[in-house]
């Protein structure tokens, strides 16, 4: 079940949210301001935030920038809804811009489709993982084997390509780390 944090600062608007959400059989919490919310994001794990832009305090442009170190897709769900405003917010990360009064099965099906992409976003970081720690086991295999190569024909040299193969892999383990 996909977890949606819904940042509103309206109450009864807050409400139908969740309730809608519920409905689509989504797990939804609502906050009703930017501190609460960023509280809310570093305690659990949300697939996706539903942010209002006027917030107190703290409004949903500043608010964003917060969440997206999470790497949550964000929608705003706003009153706000002339075209600078949209450009400001998907220029800040933003991945769809929803108004109010929003539309149920249309709001349903933009968190549906959002979600989706972020599934298959994050199945091709873990592919694109797999395949690089495969191809740094094959260099390594490749450079292990033409050193024993030179080895058996030079024992001076074939030592030292071994010697500065442990060294180039300490200093890239070391630069990963960084």
């Amino acid at each position: 079940m996909n977890s949606i944090l819904v940042v509103d600062d309206e109450n009864s608007i807050a409400n139908l949210i969740y309730e809608t959400l519920g409905s689509a059989g989504y797990r939804a919490v609502c906050v009703y301001d930017g501190k609460s919310a960023a509280d809310e994001i570093e305690k659990n794990r949300y697939d996706l935030v539903l942010l209002d832009v006027m917030l107190p305090e703290v409004d949903g442009f500043e608010l964003i920038g917060y969440i997206r170190q999470y790497n949550i897709p964000v929608i705003f769900l706003t009153a706000v809804a002339d075209p600078v405003s949209e450009v400001k917010g998907f220029n800040l990360g933003a991945v769809d811009f929803i108004t109010k009064p929003f539309v149920a099965p249309v709001m349903k099906r933009r968190i549906a489709t959002q979600l989706e992409l972020y599934s298959y976003q994050n199945e091709l970081e873990d592919i694109v993982e797999q395949k690089v720690e495969e191809v740094e086991k094959m260099q390594h295999m490749l450079a292990s084997g033409f050193a024993e190569l030179v080895e058996s024909r030079d024992g001076v040299t074939g030592g030292h390509i071994k010697n500065t193969l442990i060294y180039y892999e300490a200093f890239v383990n070391v630069l990963q780390d960084i």
